[in-house]
């Protein structure tokens, strides 16, 4: 029988899950759907650093080009159909 990951105690005493809550699993895996199909027509959603200012710097990038990315852009981008 496969065993069930215990809960780990933090710092503090509070209890840490074995794993993340069912729902979180859920968003990831639909996230990974969404990335899959990108990388099907050939895009790619690319994070990385400005190296001038240090911020977060978000590219979608395609056959037809590159375009930068406001972080609140990338979860738009997850919940549209793909483009």
């Amino acid at each position: 029988m496969p065993t069930v990951p215990r809960a780990r105690r933090s710092a503090s005493g509070d209890a840490i899950p074995g794993s993340p809550p069912a729902s979180v699993l859920a968003e990831v895996r639909a996230a990974h759907r969404r990335m899959e199909a990108l990388h099907e027509l050939d895009m790619s959603v690319d994070f990385g650093q400005d190296p001038d200012t240090g911020a977060l710097a978000i590219a979608l990038r395609s056959p037809r080009g590159e375009r930068r990315l406001r972080p609140s852009e990338v979860f738009d981008l997850l919940d549209q159909p793909v483009p």
